[in-house]
């Protein structure tokens, strides 16, 4: 006997898809399709009202609906009808969403092939039979149980299989006579709807999408589980995935909260994800404003989004809600406007993603892009002074050596070996840093007088030619303390370098240091530009300098005082920055007379890092 011919509706607007669909569709001598095309959801719907249909191909994006709310209308009018939802690349959220709502399955126009048409038609006719057929005598309803390709499991309240059909050999591994009487090994914690992750004999590791309902089995309490193998499917998100941007990557697997409101932005739902984001208990959450998480300013952010998305503008919107503790949120937030069946607004369903790390982590790389920037600049223009003195006086040297006095000669070596300490400077400041990073530094620790290491910090100052005056104030008696001479040597010869860096050339530097509560404070004051309220906050974080690194005319990379702290701190003592009265500066630091013996070396690296 002849097939009847299988009604199929297609509500799209584009009509080269439609004729690709009809091409691609099964047919055989004993398979016949009849075909209708709407390009509005208004119309299509009232095709599925007048007509029979056995199969409906959805477009999302419609000239009279988009998104989610195009599938709910369809499902309302084409009640046990499947339908395949066609998507675009982009919208694959959306057709997620359409499946968990009762969709049989999507379609990618941008992959459609003959092959996954006719396996997705195919297994589309057969839940229509299913459906048709359930309503049948037992017998029959056996029959298509047995043959149903997709694996189907009823078991008991305490798990006990009772009933498998052999397409359910494929999920387990076992046939159906072994598995009843075994237990149901998958858990129910997902909910009724879930993915589990099944294992193919002849090709590895699969996914399958597990739907579970309660039922009666001979009048008793039961469960009915359902499996479709969508490892196909998965496959091919993970592709198109692959070529979407790092941000929508990460949102996307982000677990996120779901939260419905009514007409009046009540909240009417609240899943846990979104209760725990907050810090709330789902019921402290249900019944009151979506506005009562949040402050004026984004609660007026939130209004104009959800008056944009009723009337289908707007993708996504940011905005912060406000925790239970009063901490802020900042969230991604995606809105699905639900309607009635007269299309007038009865709320939405919002996505929300706490995307407050992302965020913090966004405005660090945009720092970071900044403080590598400003240090490229600074070191391009610390680096051209050197290889400029080499290149000039180099040049002299070779040609006109013979021409050149000996005292000539004398200066250009001088120049060449100032040049090469300033080379030599910069690099040694920039492993410094780096081992400071790493936490790599060692201390070697030995016993000296705070008088000794400022006069060796001073002798080092005045051996580059400097002409200011320093106004040293010692203790009468003088203490003994137990340090890494070199590096608080190289603390106060920084300090003291500054203070000439930033004052008028001969003006006066004081020096004093004094006896405190088991430690010894030094104390640099210039009488130079002074500092900033706003830049004492961050002179002493890696490559800061007062001046922008575009008008960078003071030599340095914004190293030193990074550097000298991180060598205080590894001492256990402390650095800070104080405005001195009537003008300048005044850099003070502690260190304890003696060092831990109990603390090693890369813990004190740690406490400085800190």
């Amino acid at each position: 006997m002849e097939e009847a011919a299988r009604n199929i509706l297609v509500i799209m607007d584009d009509e080269d898809i439609v004729d690709r669909l009809e091409e691609y569709l099964p047919a055989g001598k004993d398979v016949k399709h009849c075909l209708h095309s709407e390009n509005r959801l208004d119309s299509g719907l009232d095709y599925i009202s007048r007509n029979d249909i056995d199969l409906v191909f959805l477009a999302l994006d419609l000239p009279d609906s988009e998104g989610f709310n195009t599938f709910e209308r369809a499902r309302q009018s084409a009640y046990g009808v499947p339908i395949v939802v066609l998507i675009s690349v982009d919208e694959i959220e959306a057709a997620k969403e359409a499946i968990r709502h009762g969709a049989r399955d999507y379609l990618v126009i941008e992959k459609l092939n003959r092959r996954e048409l006719e396996i997705i038609a195919g297994g589309a006719f057969r839940e229509r039979e299913f459906h048709a057929q359930s309503m049948l005598v037992e017998d029959d309803l056996s029959k298509l149980f047995q043959d149903y390709p997709e694996a189907i499991i009823i078991f008991d309240s305490a798990g006990m299989i009772m009933l498998a059909n052999p397409a359910a050999e494929s999920i387990l591994g076992l046939a159906p006579e072994e598995l009843v009487g075994s237990l149901f090994g998958f858990s129910l914690t997902g909910g009724g709807h879930t993915e589990v992750e099944i294992k193919h004999e002849d090709s590895g590791p699969g996914t399958a999408e597990m739907n579970i309902s309660k039922t009666q089995w001979r009048g008793e309490p039961a469960y009915i589980a359902t499996f479709r193998d969508v490892t196909d499917r998965r496959q091919m998100e993970d592709k198109l995935r692959e070529s979407e941007a790092k941000y929508r990557l990460l949102v996307e697997n982000l677990q996120e909260g779901i939260m419905a409101i009514n007409e009046k932005a009540v909240t009417t739902f609240i899943n846990e994800r979104m209760a725990e984001m907050l810090g709330y208990k789902v019921e402290e959450m249900l019944g009151k404003p979506l506005f009562a998480f949040m402050d004026e300013e984004a609660t007026g952010v939130a209004k104009s989004y959800i008056e944009r998305r009723r009337v289908g503008k707007g993708k996504r919107q940011e905005f912060d809600l406000i925790s239970k503790n009063g901490s802020k949120i900042h969230v991604s937030v995606a809105m699905t406007p639900v309607a009635n069946e007269n299309g007038d607004y009865r709320g939405a369903i919002m996505a929300l993603a706490d995307v407050t790390d992302l965020q913090r982590a966004a405005i660090a790389l945009e720092d970071q892009t900044k403080e590598l920037s400003d240090l490229i600049d600074v070191a391009a223009h610390e680096l051209r002074h050197p290889a400029t003195i080499f290149k000039g006086y180099s040049t002299l040297l070779l040609e006109q050596w013979d021409n050149m006095s000996e005292e000539m000669i004398r200066e250009a070596l001088v120049s060449i070996d100032l040049a090469t300490n300033r080379l030599a400077h910069l690099v040694n400041e920039l492993f410094e840093a780096s081992r400071i990073e790493r936490g790599t530094i060692t201390m070697a620790y030995q016993e000296i007088s705070p008088y000794q290491l400022v006069m060796r910090a001073i002798h080092e100052i005045r051996a580059v030619g400097n002409t200011n005056r320093f106004n040293v104030r010692t203790l009468e008696d003088d203490e003994i303390i137990e340090v890494d001479a070199e590096r608080v040597k190289d603390v106060i010869y920084n300090l003291i370098d500054n203070a000439v860096k930033y004052s008028d050339e001969g003006s006066d530097v004081d020096i004093w240091w004094e006896r405190g509560n088991d430690e010894v404070v030094f104390s640099i004051a210039d009488r130079g530009i002074g500092i900033s309220v706003e830049d004492r906050a961050k002179v002493f974080d890696r490559f800061f300098q007062v001046e922008d690194a575009i008008h960078h005319s003071t030599p340095g990379i914004g190293l030193g005082l990074y550097i000298g702290r991180n060598y205080v701190v590894a001492h256990r003592g402390w650095m800070r920055l104080d405005p001195r009265e009537g003008g300048g500066s005044v850099f003070t630091f502690g260190i304890p007379l003696y060092q831990s013996r109990e603390a090693g070396d890369s813990e004190k690296m740690k406490w400085a890092k800190r």
